[in-house]
């Protein structure tokens, strides 16, 4: 998936975004299981391999996580821009810290409405982090990342992700009583339909968004000196989609 969603970049850039993958699977796997205490210091190790990843991680039986976290980060330093290193520690934090309210949300059987739930779900589903990876030999300056237009493709991008996540997984979820931050289950318990109905209005939902991400990418502003940088970023967020 990730060769695929990185399919532009070369071998070692694709292996950072691979790498990246696995780190996430060890990340889920983990903190789907705890409780927010547990998931809190998990979180705080990962950030302080991630800030830190010359350091030796402490030999006291500290959580796997750090150690994998610093090898990522340690191969991926000299290859990625300073500007999107930057860029993707704040991302990652972001992922972090609503990977911690995700804990509390389910320790508590909290479901949100879904306005509520795509704001928690725009980090805990790492696209953001994910899409730096797409501009790791790039040099795209603040003021243009936060371009409206950038900004709005972004968001659209994501949130066909989170469609496209939930539905695959809400089965699994569901079946392990793990289901309260899933999209089917979210539209099911704010509509008080069956679960047919919600999907099919989840899909409708994606059409959307694909229909605006369309129009938007055929209709981009000129980005002076960045017009190559954007359109191959832009082409990122649309294969990350696609995959």
């Amino acid at each position: 998936m990730a060769s695929l969603a990185y399919a532009f970049l070369d071998k070692e850039g694709c292996r950072i975004g691979c790498d990246l993958m696995y780190l996430f699977l060890v990340i889920d796997e983990y903190t789907d299981r705890a409780d927010p205490g547990t998931a809190r210091t998990q979180v705080d190790i990962i950030m302080d391999a991630i800030r830190n990843p010359h350091n030796p991680r402490p030999n006291n039986g500290e959580w796997i996580g750090g150690e994998i976290t610093r090898q990522f980060r340690e191969k991926a330093i000299h290859r990625v821009s300073s500007i999107v290193q930057t860029r993707f520690i704040n991302e990652f934090q972001a992922y972090l810290n609503a990977v911690v309210d995700q804990a509390i949300d389910r320790a508590s059987h909290h479901i949100h409405n879904i306005k509520d739930y795509f704001k928690c779900r725009w980090d805990t589903v790492g696209s953001k982090p994910s899409f730096a990876i797409c501009e790791m030999y790039m040099n795209i300056p603040e003021e243009v990342n936060r371009h409206p237009v950038l900004k709005k493709l972004i968001e659209l991008a994501t949130d066909m992700i989170i469609i496209q996540n939930d539905l695959y997984s809400y089965n699994v979820e569901q079946a392990r009583g793990d289901d309260t931050h899933n999209l089917v289950t979210i539209v099911m318990h704010e509509f008080k339909i069956d679960i047919q109905t919600a999907i099919n209005w989840i899909v409708e939902l994606h059409e959307n968004c694909a229909t605006e991400f369309l129009k938007d990418y055929y209709n981009l502003p000129t980005f002076e000196g960045f017009e190559h940088d954007i359109l191959a970023y832009c082409q990122c967020l649309g294969n990350w989609v696609r995959e």
